[in-house]
């Protein structure tokens, strides 16, 4: 699945474009671009999960709620214990992301 380059900006823009109008996030619940990409590589490895080469709105819609359901989580987590969760998760990434390339799938 090749969801870089050219590919990618119109599967961006094409999710913005079909997203519902709704206000402005206030600026601590903006998404940042270490957030989308972690939104992207997830929505990645559930479209491979799901036996599929290319990103559905509807896997999508799921990174975006399973996402809220892990910031929500997160929440009440200690800080010091939110710090260790997210760099967990990142190894766990990397981790995920090197196994892929080692199977030729990244």
């Amino acid at each position: 699945m090749k969801l870089f380059g050219c590919g990618l900006m119109l599967l961006i823009l094409q999710l913005l474009m079909f997203a519902p109008i709704s206000p402005p996030p206030p600026p601590s619940s903006r998404l940042t671009a270490d957030d989308l990409h972690h939104m992207l590589v997830l929505s990645r490895l559930l479209s491979l999960s799901e036996g599929r080469r290319t990103l559905t709105a509807e896997t999508w819609q799921r990174v975006k709620r399973m996402e809220k359901e892990r910031i929500e989580r997160m929440a009440h987590l200690p800080p010091r214990q939110q710090q260790q969760q997210q760099q967990h998760h990142h190894q766990q990434q990397q981790q995920q992301a090197a196994h892929n390339v080692n199977n030729g799938r990244g």
